[in-house]
């Protein structure tokens, strides 16, 4: 049996374990790693807030890719403008022509 063959069994199997424990229970999880299990907090006691967490919010990253984007197609109109017109593209030493025909 060739070692290729069993690599993708393998993988399958670590995969299929990794989600299985991702979906346990964290007291589970420790107890059947092994591992010393972290006691719950009390039922009087509220959660800690979380910390907001550095970087940007949804809304403003959304806001920073739009922005990046108008500046970079910016930028790249007058380069491509010529070969748009010409209705022909050209990367690596190939061509693509295109027609194009409009109806209605």
């Amino acid at each position: 049996m060739r070692l290729r063959s069993l690599i993708i069994p393998i993988l399958g199997l670590a995969t299929a374990a990794g989600v299985f424990l991702s979906l346990m229970a964290p007291a589970d999880r420790d107890r059947l790693l092994g591992r010393p299990s972290t006691p719950a907090p009390a039922a009087d006691e509220a959660p800690a807030p979380a910390a907001k967490p550095p970087g940007l919010g949804r809304a403003e990253a959304d806001q920073a890719v739009a922005a990046a984007w108008t500046t970079r197609a910016e930028a790249l109109r007058p380069s491509l403008a010529a070969e748009w017109d010409a209705r022909s593209l050209s990367s690596g030493g190939k061509t693509l022509r295109w027609l194009e025909q409009r109806f209605g």
